[in-house]
């Protein structure tokens, strides 16, 4: 993203903001009240874009949370299959995902919805703007206060500036819904390289038992347990083998005993 974000500043917008001062700076040349319209007009869709990508990239942040609890339980429920199949929890199991992604599909929406209205606005102050430039040069030429030549290359020059405008601004939802999902991720990506700079220990267990008293365990957001009671003695240099069916708890009891 970072790339081609760098790539895209340095061949679309540091040229474009280049042909926007030429494009005002002329303006202003030929008519101060046409420079002024123009200028206030960039000023608003700049305003409004702002503003919109502010919220397209906090609900794209919401959205994309959303979808990774959505993977973490899924992971969860596919961790804990067995014992949903024995205790017939198969549609609780099921409702519970149905609930997230509903809101996943929800917040997705309202994302959208969001894009959209930012880019409809574009559309809409662009040609705003462009209408009133055309109605203040058209009386200013028909006063005789600018020449129509004047007002004609005026024209000219902004009609090339507003399309590219539009078709700058509108990228702007993309990239703030890009920079939602990238925000989201940071803790993700910051906690794993803290782990792995993390030092860790180098000694190993290798003497003593291992005791289990009456453990009550369940995975997060998990109603069924996984451990009710459970108890278990295994004495120093004693050989267990821990048998069992898929799903009963072998792989949960390893990752308790390693804390």
């Amino acid at each position: 993203l970072f790339a081609y974000q760098s790539q895209y500043v340095l061949t679309r917008i540091i040229p474009y903001i280049i042909g926007l001062i030429v494009v005002i700076v002329y303006a202003f040349t030929v008519n101060r009240t046409l420079g002024c319209i123009i200028l206030v007009g960039l000023l608003l869709v700049t305003a409004n874009v702002s503003f919109f990508a502010r919220e397209i990239s906090h609900k794209s942040n919401q959205r994309e949370g959303t979808f990774i609890k959505m993977a973490q339980k899924m992971n969860e429920k596919f961790d804990n299959l067995m014992h949903i199949y024995v205790n017939n929890e198969q549609q609780n199991a099921l409702e519970d995902y149905e609930d997230l992604n509903q809101d996943h599909t929800n917040k997705w929406q309202n994302e959208m919805t969001t894009s959209r209205n930012c880019k409809a606005l574009i559309t809409c102050l662009t040609v705003l703007t462009f209408a009133v430039v055309l109605f203040v040069g058209y009386h200013k030429v028909k006063n005789k206060r600018l020449s129509g030549f004047q007002f004609a290359s005026l024209i000219t020059v902004f009609v090339v500036y507003m399309n590219r405008s539009i078709k700058m601004f509108m990228f702007v939802p993309y990239f703030a819904r890009m920079y939602g999902v990238w925000s989201n991720s940071v803790p993700f990506v910051k906690n794993i390289f803290d782990h792995a700079e993390r030092k860790h220990s180098d000694k190993k267990i290798l003497k003593g038992s291992i005791d289990f008293v009456d453990v009550n365990f369940h995975y997060a957001d998990e109603s069924i347990k996984v451990f009710n009671k459970f108890n278990m003695n295994i004495k120093e240099n004693e050989r267990v083998a821990i048998m069992g069916r898929s799903g009963s708890g072998k792989s949960t009891m390893m990752r308790l005993i390693l804390g």
